[in-house]
């Protein structure tokens, strides 16, 4: 219900005049993480709870052939990878197991018109607290993104592997780690990582070795 008046600072005489823009006083609240341990085809059949988050969240009433596989793999805390085919509905996968986890997770796309794309399908389903930095952000954009992310205002962040090359965002993965928990480093189109080929982005070869020095108690899901 409190607005203030944004300005960027294109310049140091004349500040641009965005707007106004809402305060906001949303902070996620992460604690221990779950590890599920689901029953199929018995007395209690944990695939129907699962249907009830699916239908309700992404309005699907059924899995597709392999995402439950996925999904429950990867909430009983293990690294997974899953492997579909074009419109097998890869980002359910993640998607889910991030919002049944009380943490913050973040997702290394290549392409960012992938990154709008998912993020407009979220807001779309009223899932707002997700974000982007992209090449399209100028320096002040993506830095109060960032200052966003490590004040725990959004789920989870889609981000490029070269982010991962700049300090800046490797401070804010310290930050994260510091504050809260983080669950899932999710890696969509896991096959750039391959070592015949790499050359598509060389920044995906340090990817791990990054993550791993920068981030603590995570989980990869590779889609």
């Amino acid at each position: 219900f409190e607005y203030y008046r944004y300005y960027k600072n294109t310049n140091a005489v004349t500040p641009e005049y965005v707007g106004l823009e809402p305060y906001d006083y949303f902070q996620i609240s992460t604690t221990e993480l779950i590890d599920y341990r689901f029953q199929f085809n018995g007395k209690n059949d944990d695939e129907e709870s699962l249907c009830f988050f699916l239908d309700n969240i992404f309005g699907y009433k059924n899995f597709n052939q392999g995402q439950l596989p996925i999904i429950t793999n990867a909430l009983s805390r293990n690294d997974t990878i899953g492997l579909l085919p074009t419109g097998g509905g890869k980002s359910v996968c993640y998607q889910l197991a991030a919002l049944l986890q009380p943490a913050i997770s973040f997702v290394v796309c290549p392409i960012k018109s992938l990154m709008y794309d998912q993020k407009q399908d979220l807001d779309n389903i009223l899932f707002t607290r997700v974000h982007h930095i992209t090449s399209d952000d100028d320096g002040e954009d993506k830095e109060r993104i960032m200052q966003g992310s490590s004040s725990g205002k959004y789920f989870f962040l889609f981000i490029s592997p070269e982010r991962f090359q700049i300090k800046s965002f490797r401070q804010y993965l310290l930050n994260v780690n510091q504050n809260y928990k983080l669950s899932y480093a999710v890696i969509d189109e896991v096959h750039c990582l391959s070592e015949w080929g790499h050359d598509f982005r060389t920044s995906y070869l340090n990817l791990a070795k990054t993550i791993h020095r920068h981030c603590n108690d995570f989980r990869y899901i590779g889609l």
